[in-house]
């Protein structure tokens, strides 16, 4: 056994992914036993109480929640919160008012101490951190402002307090108006610092838009959280999950109208330069609030979070709180409707500009929806179409010319690696590069379609950079594409979106299911509607459903699940997962498993054989590859070789890496791409066969237990058609079109000549197009008597599959139509497989699905049966992680397309 092969190596791929996987695992495994707790700061403190979320009637669980109160948010039944809380008190003055400062996300109480320690002197400074911030408990079922307000209360009657003035700083501003909503008779009085106050004035301004920005928010926190391994790191940062959650649990649709209702004393301070919450923002809530006193300051965001600020705002807040004891600034009546408030002003000077970076933003990560949500905002004003429009472009425009710079810079190379390899086809981009190069200028005009065209806009974009077309002329181009495109939708959503927003409130109870259907809609629209405007459209969608409701075409690991269990139960039955490699000791280490060398496998057979061998060899791995071209052709001259020929890794399967090889070019091309040990092996026309064979240890016959052609599909030119046009026109090449194009992609846009036949695949499996025939007909006893002579010559061989090309005038196909004859001279063996290989039968549409299967099973019943007999009389399987390695390598080949000639 060669030491080459002794020890395979798993890819690296998989050495990678096994090790990071392990390393999440162990992660989430010490986060989850071991979960971050916050020291508590200098003068803290933590108070034990209930905790709160959102609740559903849910009869099982015994909840029962009435469907037209507002406020579902309800204590959890047996579960407790711990809350972090700075208790700041007076010396010798026990009964002076206390004060409740509700920090900002992210952060925690420690924005708010040299606020804390200026009113200090005067009042009872209650300073806690919000659940899921600070040294308060991270992990809660719910971080809205709903229920943060809820455990306050908990709170403040743990400390034994009745009244409080309530500060909310940033999003603690939600947090202070639900508590003012939800106990108004415990709140003296609401100040709201640096705050957005109102909905209008949070991010995008609107419910719906926000939720989609939050969603992806907390979808890339989550992603970096849950399956980056940190083991505890990011959540000890004050950007964790908690903190991504904070913003969508909490719906602020109605904060408006809650401020609006609260009849007692409101402050507001606010920096008049703070570009995350523009002043517009603190204006519009004194309208909503008319009681309300304001202060305004130069500064930004954070000016009262420091010493300075502190004592700039303590002054007229402490005035302000006195005042509010006494009953001033109370509103006086009721207060007036909503709706005859102005409407919010639309943004201008720094709010524009951050509303259009996070449009910019958010059009990087999903351009479409983010149109569809920036009308939404151009519908309710706060954003003029004319800015909505150009955010989008900006971002759409960036968006085009980093994929055009990604095909520049990277080149050709960078499409066969990873992540370009996940998204783009390497074949699509020389036919698009094949259609740019013959229509010229016009052909550029791919570039505006692609917009239109769904999953076009990749390919089409990293062509024009690979092929590094002229810069302006794509610079107008793109923007055409973008400028027919984005003010559109925005237009859409601006004059039905809006009415959508205006009903959703009466379909609260449907929102998910409404969005939902919403996002499919359009997701139907644009990949089968749109699609099917045209003839090419139309046979794409019976493709795509022709391969889901044909067993043939399923993909691999779904059509052969159930062998593979059954493989593994045998396996844990014998406590050897490789077991069944024990089958054929006289195939190699392996049994002739997935993975084992392919030379040496056929190495067996050489000169062994009465049924002839196409003359191969092994080309050993080595960076020179001039020295390896020069080795295959010593070969194929020394056996009067000519082309085509075949190359294939060594150590392949499936027909991974399987190439018919028409040049010299194409032979160097092939040694470049794989840097492995490989097989040339001289080409023989004629149709294909498998055959498995088997025979028990101990018997004199062993019996055939199937036979499968490997048929190749070919299209037969008009004389007015393309290539490409024949395959889509075709019902048997239809529904693997995609992977004909990519095989015959030199002449996809060649039309061919009438009568002209163009065999699509040459290669005998499914991979690469090869259609599978169950020839059950053709199982005779003279076949099996041939291949039980075989496995004398070659001993210790007892479950086999072979490969097998015969040539038109061979006997077998004579004799097929009643008694077939099998004559040895006819066939040329081209590969031979062994133990955990089982029939290609499973491929045949006319073979019932479970007939087939079950005839699967059979045969791997027999190669575990033959392998326990030889265990018993001293062989010894492989092991099992170097043959799960020898697989891996196997399977770590790709289809690729040769391109030169």
């Amino acid at each position: 056994m060669p030491a080459s092969h002794s020890h395979p190596h798993f890819p690296r791929k998989w050495i990678f992914f096994g090790v990071f996987i392990v390393l999440v695992l162990a992660s989430n495994f010490v986060r989850r036993h071991w979960p971050y707790v916050a020291p508590l700061q200098p003068g803290q403190q933590w108070v034990e109480v209930r905790q709160f979320a959102e609740q559903h009637t849910d009869p099982k669980k015994g909840v029962v929640v009435p469907e037209d109160e507002e406020d579902k948010v309800q204590p959890l039944a047996g579960e407790s919160v711990r809350v972090a809380v700075r208790d700041l008190r007076p010396e010798g003055r026990p009964g002076v008012s206390a004060v409740l400062l509700l920090h900002g996300a992210p952060g925690d109480s420690a924005d708010l101490a040299a606020l804390a320690a200026v009113l200090a002197p005067e009042f009872r400074v209650i300073a806690p951190d919000l659940p899921g911030a600070g040294a308060s408990q991270r992990v809660v079922a719910d971080y809205s402002a709903e229920a943060s307000a809820y455990t306050m209360l908990d709170v403040l009657d743990k400390l034994g307090v009745q009244q409080v003035h309530v500060v909310g700083e940033g999003q603690g501003g939600f947090v202070a108006v639900n508590l003012a909503r939800i106990a108004p008779g415990r709140v003296k009085s609401l100040a709201l610092v640096s705050s957005p106050g109102v909905q209008e004035f949070e991010l995008l301004g609107n419910n719906i838009a926000n939720n989609f920005v939050y969603f992806f928010h907390k979808v890339f926190i989550g992603i970096g959280t849950n399956f980056v391994p940190h083991f505890g790191l990011f959540d000890r940062s004050a950007i964790n999950g908690a903190y991504a959650r904070v913003f969508s649990d909490t719906d602020c649709s109605r904060i408006k109208e809650h401020l609006r209702a609260y009849p007692g004393a409101v402050f507001i301070a606010h920096g008049e330069d703070d570009i995350f919450v523009p002043l517009d923002a603190a204006e519009y809530s004194a309208k909503v609030a008319p009681q309300a006193r304001t202060f305004f300051t130069p500064g930004g965001h954070h000016v009262f979070e420091d010493a300075e600020g502190a004592a700039l705002l303590a002054p007229p807040l402490k005035t302000f709180m006195r005042e509010a004891e006494s009953g001033a600034g109370a509103r006086i009546g009721a207060a007036e409707p909503l709706d005859k408030l102005p409407p919010p002003p639309p943004a201008h000077g720094s709010r524009l500009v951050v509303l259009m970076l996070i449009i910019i933003f958010c059009a990087f990560v999903a351009e479409d929806p983010t149109c569809l949500a920036t009308g939404v905002l151009v519908a309710h004003g706060i954003l003029s179409f004319s800015a909505g429009v150009a955010a989008c472009l900006v971002s759409i425009l960036i968006g085009d010319f980093s994929l055009y710079l990604v095909g520049y810079a990277l080149g050709r190379p960078a499409l066969r690696k990873a992540p370009l390899k996940w998204f783009i086809a390497e074949y699509e981009i020389d036919r698009m590069a094949g259609w740019f190069e013959k229509k010229g200028f016009q052909g550029l005009m791919l570039i505006v379609t692609s917009r239109f065209i769904p999953a076009s806009r990749l390919p089409t974009f990293i062509c024009a950079g690979v092929m590094r077309l002229s810069l302006w002329r794509l610079a107008i181009l793109f923007f055409i594409a973008a400028a027919l495109w984005t003010p559109a939708l925005i237009w859409v959503a601006e004059h039905f979106g809006a009415i959508a927003i205006e009903k959703f409130p009466q379909w609260k109870k449907n929102a998910m299911w409404l969005v939902l259907g919403a996002l499919f809609l359009v997701w139907f629209f644009m990949h089968v509607v749109v699609p099917a405007m045209t003839w090419r459209g139309r046979r794409e969608q019976i493709m795509k459903l022709r391969r889901w409701g044909r067993h043939e075409f399923w993909p691999t690991w779904q059509l052969y699940a159930s062998v593979a269990l059954d493989m593994l139960w045998r396996g844990l039955m014998r406590f050897s997962g490789a077991a069944c490699t024990a089958a054929n000791p006289g195939l190699g280490w392996l049994g002739g498993a997935t993975g084992e060398p392919k030379s040496e496998t056929l190495g067996k057979f050489t000169g062994k054989s009465t049924v002839p061998l196409a003359d191969f060899v092994k080309i050993p791995a080595g960076k020179d590859t001039a020295a390896r071209v020069a080795a295959a052709k010593d070969f194929m001259a020394e056996n009067g070789m000519g082309y085509p020929v075949v190359l294939k890794p060594d150590s392949g399967d499936d027909g991974l890496g399987v190439n018919r090889i028409s040049s010299e070019a194409q032979l160097a091309e092939w040694l470049e791409r794989f840097q492995e040990d490989a097989l040339l092996q001289r080409w023989v026309e004629g149709a294909e066969f498998e055959i498995v064979w088997t025979r028990q240890p101990g018997t004199a016959r062993g019996r055939v237990l199937s036979v499968v052609e490997k048929r190749f599909i070919t299209v037969t030119g008009d004389g007015y058609r393309t290539l490409e046009e024949l395959i889509w026109a075709d019902d048997l090449a239809l529904s693997q079109s995609k992977l004909y194009l990519r095989l015959n992609w030199r002449r996809a846009s060649e039309k061919i000549s009438a009568g002209e036949t163009v065999v699509l695949t040459r290669i005998g499996t499914h991979a690469l197009g090869a259609r599978m025939l169950d020839r059950q007909e053709l199982r005779t006893e003279a076949l099996a008597l041939e291949l039980d002579k075989l496995a004398d010559a070659i001993g210790g061989l007892h479950y086999a599959v072979y490969d097998l090309r015969v040539g038109e005038n061979a006997n077998w196909e004579r004799g097929a139509k009643s008694a077939p004859v099998f004559n040895p001279a006819d066939w040329t063996i081209t590969g031979v497989s062994g133990a955990g290989v089982v029939s290609s039968r499973l491929r045949d549409q006319s073979v019932r699905l479970g007939y087939a299967q079950r005839s699967a099973h059979k045969q791997i019943r027999l190669a575990w049966t033959a392998a326990d007999a030889m265990r018993a009389s001293g062989v010894k399987p492989a092991p099992f992680l170097s043959m799960l390695a020898a697989w891996g390598e196997a399977r770590s080949r790709q289809i690729i397309d040769l391109r030169s000639e």
